[in-house]
């Protein structure tokens, strides 16, 4: 005995009428996967308010998007690594006092290697 639901496979139809839903919403259901037209509609419902709100989570500005569209250079983070206080750049995201402290290293390091090549073209000199 065929139910009615491969005879509307059969027949190509989108829909049968089967038994009713554990909700008692009607008997009408999907041929392709046999669930019922209200559950399903219910739960895209559920499903698309979940993803709202998640893409509403996802779009709200952050400091670092709220201060570039202002147009500012810093603006306060979160506290980085270091423990320094979060100002940082807008433009890397990047601790201020942290590059300020790569920055100055770096100089150091290169004032070093210009010294001691001077040093170096002094002695061949003499």
């Amino acid at each position: 005995m065929q139910t009615s639901r491969v005879k509307a496979a059969a027949s190509g139809d989108k829909t049968y009428t089967g038994k009713d839903c554990k909700y008692k919403h009607g008997g009408v259901r999907y041929t392709a996967n046999g669930v019922c037209i209200k559950c399903n509609a219910m739960g895209l419902r559920h499903y698309r308010a979940k993803i709202a709100d998640l893409l509403k989570i996802q779009t709200t500005p952050t400091p670092r998007t709220a201060a570039a569209s202002r147009g500012a250079v810093h603006y306060v983070g979160k506290e980085c690594g270091n423990g320094h206080n979060g100002l940082r750049y807008t433009s890397t995201g990047d601790c201020v006092q942290c590059q300020a402290e790569r920055t100055f290293a770096y100089k150091m390091k290169m004032r070093e290697a210009l010294d001691e090549a001077r040093a170096a073209n002094k002695q061949a000199a003499d």
